[in-house]
């Protein structure tokens, strides 16, 4: 397969129907939310360093908000 019949075929999800439709506004949410909140977040930088990569993942899972409302936009698209 080549390069450009994946990512045709990646994009054509959108007009199958409105479900796909609800999944791809839900993925724009998540891009969208990771950008603005989650690129620069100094909490999870300072987690990272003291704590190290795996407790600063497990705060944004359990404690942050921002990663409570990822989660549900998740069970979403199952």
């Amino acid at each position: 397969m080549s390069v450009s019949s994946k990512a045709t075929k990646n994009c054509n999800f959108v007009l199958l129907g409105d479900d796909n439709v609800e999944k791809h506004d839900i993925l724009m949410k998540v891009t969208g939310i990771l950008d603005m909140y989650c690129e620069d977040c100094l909490l999870y930088h300072c987690n990272k360093q003291e704590e190290g990569k795996r407790q600063a993942h497990r705060f944004c899972l359990q404690s942050c908000t921002i990663g409570k409302k990822l989660q549900s936009y998740g069970k979403k698209l199952m």
